[in-house]
């Protein structure tokens, strides 16, 4: 049991660790080599290397959490975003792509779920992943869906804090014990950008200072370029994007942070038009 777990644990770190890479589309007939180093306990004929363009933050996270599901037997993981018809959308469509993509994987779930306000899905084991908003809920995790959207609908912080946030009490427990190997009352953020002033904002400080102190924490931030450069979108999508935005709309949506004076709003910065220049013409050679 503990050699499994081991493999399927490096498996999924090497899952992860490919996903972080980003390949041009203009280099298709280019060969790259990749060399992993594996511990004397896995077998190398064993371990499926996969590849992606770009990183899908919605997918990923949901693949994630099915990946939890499997390895965790009884794992209750929730997911929360702005409404319950824009989460269970979202949802929808990453899990049809994961059923074309991990087969394998998809197999554990059953989605006992699924509407225009509801999706759930169930492992044989006992562990879910349902989109819920009840008072009173247990779970060992939540992933929550674009925490910092300030369009209509809002992202309900209030809602999150008061019932979402204290029903994360779960912790995973092997003979009575906590799991040293479970990472207990998981968060996970998604959002494609907001303003310092934002409640969401302070989620990614707290996040931040959990980090510097070395705690079980992470931040990725994906800008623009790197949909770019990764063959996703191209740069005339971004140039045109660049002249109908605002100098704040394109730092909040399209960069990854933004600047704000001690006494006043958020002040976008002359230096970011030089910088957008310099970001092109690095990407062209690139």
């Amino acid at each position: 049991m503990k050699k499994t777990r081991a493999l399927t644990s490096w498996l999924l770190v090497v899952v992860m660790l490919t996903s972080l890479l980003t390949i041009p589309a203009s280099a298709a007939e280019e060969s790259a080599q990749l060399k992993f180093t594996y511990p004397e306990t896995i077998v190398q004929e064993e371990v499926t290397v996969e590849l992606y363009q770009g990183f899908p933050t919605s997918g990923s996270a949901t693949l994630s959490k099915m990946i939890d599901g499997v390895l965790w037997p009884g794992e209750k993981i929730r997911y929360f975003g702005p409404s319950l018809k824009q989460t269970a959308e979202i949802a929808q469509g990453t899990y049809t792509q994961i059923k074309k993509n991990y087969p394998a994987l998809e197999g554990h779930f059953f989605k006992t779920k699924g509407g225009n306000d509801t999706f759930e899905l169930v492992t044989n084991l006992g562990s879910e992943f349902t989109i819920s908003t009840m008072r009173g809920d247990n779970c060992h995790q939540v992933l929550c869906e674009e925490v910092g959207q300030e369009e209509q609908p809002l992202f309900e912080h209030k809602n999150y804090r008061n019932i979402v946030l204290p029903s994360v009490r779960l912790q995973h427990q092997v003979e009575r014990r906590p799991d040293p190997h479970h990472i207990d009352f998981k968060k996970h953020y998604i959002t494609s950008a907001c303003r310092q002033q934002n409640e969401a904002y302070q989620y990614r400080c707290d996040t931040l200072k959990a980090m510097r102190m070395g705690q079980s924490a992470f931040i990725l931030d994906i800008p623009w370029y790197v949909s770019v450069m990764s063959g996703i979108r191209t740069l005339a999508w971004a140039d045109d994007l660049r002249r109908k935005l605002s100098a704040e709309e394109w730092m909040r949506e399209m960069e990854s942070g933004v600047c704000r004076r001690p006494d006043g709003p958020e002040q976008p910065g002359r230096r970011r038009k030089m910088r957008w220049m310099h970001q092109k013409e690095a990407i062209r050679k690139y």
